[in-house]
């Protein structure tokens, strides 16, 4: 892909193992600004992939970092730096999104690529749209216990534990991940 975009990358990367999250997102937001602006009709799947992996990554060490579920408007004193990380990773979170949603018209029997939209959508608390997307993945990769533990977290997140605790049994059948390897 673009020498630009794949430079952007490149210092996310850097950026994100210095845990200089709002840096490395802002690396990740013009490489993936680069690349659509490139063409995602000319761009190679996995070359955006990575991108939107990496980016995907630090958005969720951010939140770890200010102990956060979602990304609500006013969980932080306006102008304070967990307020800028906070503003960073929504627009991060808008820009996957929207990416994400162009691949999946060119790719749309891809469950990963929608799982991942789900995943922007369960950040921003918008648990409805996100379950939706879940269940699309799913019914193209019944058995891939990433999309079913993330299902179940956006479950439980709206308090179904019932129902979030029987997907968990359920990919618990086909093979154990991590917390970690989710998403």
């Amino acid at each position: 892909y673009p020498n630009e975009s794949k430079f952007s990358l490149r210092m996310g990367k850097i950026h994100d193992m210095d845990n200089e999250f709002n840096e490395s997102i802002n690396d990740f937001l013009d490489a993936t600004e680069k690349a659509v602006t490139a063409g995602i009709g000319n761009m190679k799947k996995e070359d955006m992939t990575e991108i939107i992996d990496a980016s995907l990554t630090v958005g969720k060490r951010m939140m770890r970092q200010l102990n956060i579920q979602e990304m609500k408007f006013d969980s932080f004193s306006q102008g304070s730096n967990a307020d800028v990380m906070l503003k960073s990773i929504r627009k991060n979170n808008a820009q996957l999104r929207t990416t994400l949603e162009r691949l999946s018209q060119k790719y749309p029997d891809e469950a990963d690529l929608l799982n991942k939209i789900a995943v922007t959508y369960r950040r921003t608390g918008e648990y409805h749209l996100a379950e939706e997307f879940y269940k699309k993945a799913l019914s193209l990769e019944p058995e891939n216990v990433v999309i079913l533990i993330n299902y179940a977290m956006c479950l439980a997140a709206t308090n179904i534990f019932g129902q979030a605790t029987a997907i968990i049994e359920e990919a618990n059948k086909y093979e154990v991940y991590s917390a970690e390897e989710q998403e």
